[in-house]
């Protein structure tokens, strides 16, 4: 299998699993090696890049040079998610009302 057409495997196998959005991952192949790089929106996304690239054949090895994007928040949506996974943990007590 030739460089490029690796490449192409990789790339389109990355298109076709739900959990990653290609869009910002540059694929290069030298010999059996692929590199990702670009940019995903969380670790698990990262992790399932890699998985993918992995399942094509021809692949011997993989690195993944993707980096992980911060979400784009203001203080009032990090405090929003923040709460919303305080309400969800029954671990915490719940504010009574009164």
């Amino acid at each position: 299998m030739t460089d490029r057409s690796l490449q192409a495997s990789v790339t389109a196998e990355l298109a076709w699993e739900p959990t990653v959005d290609g869009a910002d991952i540059a694929v290069s192949a030298e010999g059996s090696v692929v590199t990702l790089r670009g940019t995903v929106s969380s670790g698990w996304e990262k992790h399932q890049a890699g998985n993918a690239a992995q399942r094509v054949g021809g692949v011997s090895s993989i690195s993944n040079q993707l980096l992980v994007r911060a979400p784009d928040w203001d203080a009032t949506a990090i405090l929003g998610a923040v709460v919303w996974v305080l309400m969800l943990d029954s671990l915490i007590p719940q504010p009574r009302g009164g």
